[in-house]
């Protein structure tokens, strides 16, 4: 490779400035986001059941659903939400199956037992997956009086979605927050009673009335012509003249009015009742892409509705800005450090030069490899490279030396020395570049979590390392050439570093030599030493990873809380809202709040928002000024928080979490214990007990229950003989019942907004309580008769929601912790738990312990196989079994300096500490091979023991530079300097006190095994 671009410089220029240029390019339009999608594909199945129940909607569509589904390949889970009047059924597959594929499996399936679901239930079919959360949510608020959030949700709906939609950059667009546009139509009981008319005569006819229905077609040998029935258009006008009966018009029975449906759903945006508009990225694509353009076009939707306000409640575009802007910092920071530390070290400040300019070339170059595959740019991805510049200026340092000394100490003429310089080391440049690659390359094929998350650190890792070989062969003896024609001569501060560093820094190897020396003679000191070690290893493991515990990934100050308040399960949503009120007014006092986004109930089809909450269910997300420029943490303000809505009236559960507490949205709280049986009525009983025991448990600060048997319900227990006397039947009597908002019609007069529904209801006050219930109107055979002569009308309690999971009934006790690691909190959970008498359910604990215990047994592996590889690598470049075996012990005994270090840093043992070990074996084996290459080569020159010594003294500069360089481009990663590095600084943590650590191990381990192991090989053989 040297001879093939050294011949044809202009080639290489080209081809560098190639890739720069792409980089340039792939930074500029690069999809920006926060972290990798890591979501499991998941489809959802949305059934509307009007007036079914719970238990009605889990039993008749849920149940049939899930056993379908589950039959399909590559499933994951499949679990139910069940509520009155709606089944949410959510398929979730593993990572193997497109989103695409998995909606068609799901709804052939569908397709196949649609047969046996009722037959008023409405199946739809949707995707989710990291793409559903919001990019951005605006609320609209009426700007003047005659403006109601009626009128602001039809605008909504109609042009500010159409617009949004046509934007290449947003997926979606949901609306959410009731006022529902819908032509009402509330029956009055007794007028209807005066006519002799009952709810499903008038349903009838305004369904027949306003209907399209296709006649069929006209086909002749050169035409074609359909047939077609349009129904009437809705003018309220038009539906009060609507004759239900000879000589009846609607109106005389009915209050006609163009509003809205019964709302089930609010919203709060900002402390303003208001409605939201929910805009989504397309799957893969870009929060700020998607973002700035719904900004963009709602700006000018601004000017041409100047009676709504708009303004945005919640966005992920914040986070993702602030985070790469600290990174982009960091990595300038990083930069200088970096720099630095060669200068000092290296005392030449055209080989800092030189290397120096590498840098931007490696990060331009690896942005454009990244852009061409279908990268992205996020925090992952600018970590990997920041972590890179601590490693890739090794290479070119090492060749510009290697050229210096043929070109100063052997006196060659520069071309030569060019040449013989850089062919020298290219082996052992290529193999210290190998080794890293290796211990990073299996988390490309890990699998599951830990490779979505962390597959682009690697790859980045990789390309970043693969330039800085080809850099240093190719480019820097170009580089050599143009800085040192004019010959080596020092200049004065090169002489002044230089001379501190042999003062300083140069001394700090004669411990290592002494120590060296010590075990010449003495085969127990040798196996004292190591008995020492690997005794540190085992204590240090055994006592310090139970004190800080296992988690997915750390706690992480994003500047965004979310809550969850429970309210009775019979609350309207506007009660809820009222309740909420107060404490929105109040939270915008606080100083370190910026936005807040308050969702109360849910909407079929919304899943951004709600996803089967109840009318009194709240989900607040609340957004502060980033942690830079706030004094308090976001776990202070949290508890504030907690402690102001602890005041509120009538609050079943208070939680209060942080943003991204769980490492998919599957997962609901970080710790969950879920309850399963066959039957789902004494669930509530051993979930309630369960909760109790869990509030017990440190570092749980809430918990809760998904559901209960605490909604309030009336049953209608029919007297079958009274019945049967006035010639009824139970399906009859339910049809002359208008209770449940039934759907008469859709048609709209305007072709500009979104068709109104006609939904029928009794008039107030028969839809509100329980004796105008019993008054009602019933039509037999016999005459009218109150509703309470056929039944007997009792109240009673019945579950507000129902789930299942796995084709079980389930009932989720959800614990919400602050920073206590999820290993030791859960740990302490099952201990709890164990004092219950749980027989005859299946309990188990489903929160982040879950993706825990696979994540590390899948990164467990990628260590095994990198320690494996690295062992094969290492043979194939020395053709010596002994000598890659005394390499490979200096990779478990650099974990002592690892463990002490997350100690240090209060850090759990977390993922990225697992990659950051990886990492970290790349780095201690490339020092390794720095003492073994030179060992090999002189062996036979001063003798095994000798050679060893020698290679301390020699090698000790470049060692120390790698261990201080890497450490020192680091210490920006573990200080957190960017939102969202409390995610990721474990890895450098890991690295720093590893390093640290390892780096004393390597330089007294290696020259002992190699004289000891490998002194009566000769170099011949």
């Amino acid at each position: 490779m040297f001879d093939f671009f050294y011949k044809r410089p202009q080639l290489l220029y080209s081809l560098l400035a190639g890739f720069i240029f792409l980089g340039l390019i792939g930074f500029l339009k690069m999809p920006r986001n926060f972290f990798p999608d890591a979501e499991y594909p998941q489809v959802f199945v949305i059934t509307q059941v009007p007036g079914a129940t719970a238990e009605t909607v889990s039993s008749t569509v849920s149940k049939v659903l899930e056993e379908e589904i589950y039959t399909l390949a590559n499933i994951r889970s499949v679990s139910s939400t069940n509520i009155a009047g709606m089944s949410v059924v959510r398929a979730e597959f593993d990572y193997s199956k497109e989103l695409g594929e998995a909606a068609v499996y799901v709804n052939n399936a569908l397709n196949r037992v649609r047969s046996q679901l009722p037959e008023d239930a409405a199946p739809s079919i949707y995707t989710s997956g990291a793409f559903n959360a919001p990019v951005d949510v605006f609320t609209l608020t009426p700007a003047v009086d005659s403006m109601t959030l009626a009128d602001v949700r039809k605008i909504a709906e109609s042009d500010v979605k159409r617009e949004l939609l046509q934007n290449k950059y947003i997926g979606n667009v949901e609306i959410f927050g009731g006022y529902e546009g819908a032509v009402s139509v509330e029956l009055d009981p007794m007028k209807m009673r005066k006519y002799s008319l009952v709810a499903a005569d008038v349903i009838k006819t305004i369904s027949n009335t306003y209907k399209d229905i296709p006649m069929g077609f006209l086909q002749s040998e050169d035409n074609y012509i359909t047939v077609n029935f349009y129904g009437e258009d809705v003018p309220v006008g038009s539906l009060r003249k609507l004759s239900v009966k000879s000589n009846v018009k609607l109106k005389d029975v009915a209050e006609i009015s163009w509003g809205h449906d019964k709302n089930r759903s609010a919203y709060v945006g900002n402390a303003q009742n208001g409605i939201a508009v929910i805009v989504k990225r397309p799957p893969g694509g870009s929060i700020v892409d998607a973002s700035n353009a719904a900004r963009e076009i709602v700006d000018k939707l601004k000017n041409r509705f100047d009676n709504i306000a708009f303004s945005i409640s919640d966005t992920q575009k914040d986070l993702v800005d602030t985070s790469l802007r600290n990174m982009f910092d960091t990595l300038k920071l990083t930069i200088i450090i970096v720099v630095f530390v060669i200068l000092l070290f290296l005392a030449n400040i055209r080989a800092t030069l030189a290397s120096a300019i590498t840098i931007p070339m490696i990060f331009f170059t690896s942005l454009g490899v990244i852009w061409i595959t279908g990268g992205e740019l996020n925090l992952i991805v600018m970590t990997a490279i920041v972590l890179a510049l601590g490693l890739v200026v090794d290479d070119s340092v090492v060749v510009l030396e290697n050229i210096e000394r043929h070109f100063n100490d052997l006196n060659k003429p520069i071309d030569r020395a060019v040449k013989e310089g850089t062919k020298e080391v290219t082996l052992a440049s290529f193999s210290g570049t190998l080794t890293t690659i290796i211990a990073v390359f299996p988390l490309m094929f890990v699998g599951g979590f830990p490779e979505k998350i962390f597959k682009p650190l690697s790859f980045t890792l990789i390309i970043a390392l693969s330039v800085s070989y080809f850099l240093s062969i190719t480019f820097i003896p170009r580089v050599f050439i143009l800085f040192y024609k004019n010959g080596t001569k020092q200049w004065k501060i090169e002489k002044v570093l230089n001379n501190f560093y042999f003062k300083t820094l140069d001394k700090l190897k004669l411990p290592y030599i002494s120590m060296l020396k010590s075990t010449k003679k003495s085969h127990f000191r040798k196996i004292f030493i190591i008995l020492i070690a690997f005794a540190l290893l085992v204590v240090s493991g055994k006592n310090i990873v139970p004190v800080i515990g296992r988690d997915v990934i750390p706690p992480m100050d994003t500047g965004i809380i979310k809550v969850q308040v429970s309210f009775s399960s019979n609350m309207p949503s506007l009660e809820s809202l009222h309740r909420i009120k107060g404490f929105t007014e109040w939270l915008h006092k606080q100083p370190e709040v910026k936005k807040s986004s308050v969702s109360i109930g849910s909407e079929p089809g919304v899943l951004a928002m709600g996803n089967g909450a109840l009318s009194g269910e709240v989900n607040i997300i609340i957004h502060l000024s980033n942690r830079f420029d706030r004094d308090a943490s976001m776990w202070d303000v949290e508890e504030r928080i907690r402690k102001q809505l602890s005041q509120l009236k009538g609050a079943k559960y208070v939680n209060v979490y942080d943003y991204g507490a769980t490492p998919f949205s599957s997962i609901k709280a970080p710790v969950v214990t879920r309850i399963k049986a066959e039957d789902f009525e004494t669930l509530p009983q051993i979930a309630s007990k369960i909760r109790e025991k869990m509030l017990n448990v440190k570092g749980i600060n809430s918990a809760d229950i998904n559901w209960n048997n605490d909604m309030k319900e009336v049953l209608l227990d029919i007297n079958k003989s009274k019945l049967a006397f006035y010639g009824l039947t139970g399906t009859e009597l339910s049809r002359q019942l208008a209770l449940k908002g039934v759907r008469a019609g859709d048609k709209s007069s305007f072709s500009s907004i979104k068709s109104q529904e006609i939904k029928v209801y009794y008039e107030k006050p028969f839809d509100e309580n329980i004796r105008s219930l019993s008054l009602l109107p019933i039509k037999t055979e016999k005459g009218f008769i109150p509703l309470s002569q056929l039944v007997d009308i009792k109240t009673g309690f019945t579950p507000a929601k129902i789930t299942r999971e796995d084709l079980l009934y389930s009932i989720d006790v959800n614990g919400y912790t602050g920073k206590r690691p999820v290993s030791i909190v859960t740990s302490d959970v099952k201990k709890k738990i164990a004092e219950l008498d749980t027989v005859g359910y299946k309990v188990s604990q489903e929160g982040n312990i879950t993706a825990l215990n696979d994540s590390f047994k899948r990164l467990s592996v990628a260590v095994g196989i990198s320690a494996i590889f690295l062992l094969i690598a290492l043979y194939t470049i020395y053709k010596s079994m002994k000598l890659a075996l005394i390499m490979i012990p200096m990779l478990p005994l650099s974990a002592i300096g690892a463990f002490w270090a997350l100690l240090f840093f209060n850090k759990p043992l977390c993922l990225p500490a697992m990659v950051g070990l990886l990492l970290l074996f790349g780095i201690i084996l490339n020092n390794a091979i720095l003492l073994v290459d030179f060992y090999r080569e002189f062996k036979d020159e001063y003798g095994p023991f000798d050679a060893a010594v020698k290679s301390v003294q020699v090698r000790f500069r470049p060692v120390l530079m790698t261990a201080v360089s890497t450490i020192a481009g680091m210490i920006p990663l573990a200080l957190e300097m960017a939102v969202g590095l409390e995610r990721v600084s474990p890895l450098a943590d890991v690295a720093i006190g590893g390093l640290l650590i390892g780096t004393v191990i390597t330089l007294v381990f290696i020259p002992m095994f190699c004289y000891w192991f490998e002194g009566k090989k000769t170099k011949t053989e």
